[in-house]
């Protein structure tokens, strides 16, 4: 269970905030580029796409790691040890978790952004009435 934990990087909050950071700035990113929140079928796919990227990031920096630590990918084996419904619950609720982080990011991040947005463009119109 260890390795899992390990692997996964449960314990330690960097992965959640290195979600919920890239969440954000993808959120903001979005609005600033269409001026809106996203839709709900745009949401769902910025999701699914920062969760595959997150997932092939993960997986790219634990097998490098793996091989530089450990000289080979041996240390996989491990996993054989456990039953396939305990990492399948581990993986599982690992994804749930950076799902729902990146659901609030695009959802209520996006719409602050928007908010900020439209505050920011009612203080260029008075800005400009004033000169006027």
């Amino acid at each position: 269970m260890a390795v899992i934990i390990y692997f996964f990087n449960l314990p330690n909050g960097t992965s959640v905030a290195c979600i919920m950071t890239a969440g954000f700035v993808t959120a903001n990113k979005f609005v600033q580029d269409h001026q809106r929140a996203p839709e709900a079928a745009e949401k769902i796919r910025l999701i699914w796409g920062c969760l595959a990227t997150s997932i092939a990031i993960s997986l790219i920096i634990t097998i490098i790691i793996t091989l530089v630590v450990f000289k080979s990918l041996a240390i996989f084996t491990l996993f054989t040890a456990l039953p396939l419904w305990i990492i399948g619950v581990v993986v599982g609720f690992t994804l749930l978790i950076h799902y729902l982080i990146l659901a609030m990011s695009f959802g209520w991040m996006a719409n602050n952004a928007v908010k900020g947005l439209q505050k920011q463009k009612q203080k260029q119109k008075q800005r400009k009435s004033k000169i006027s």
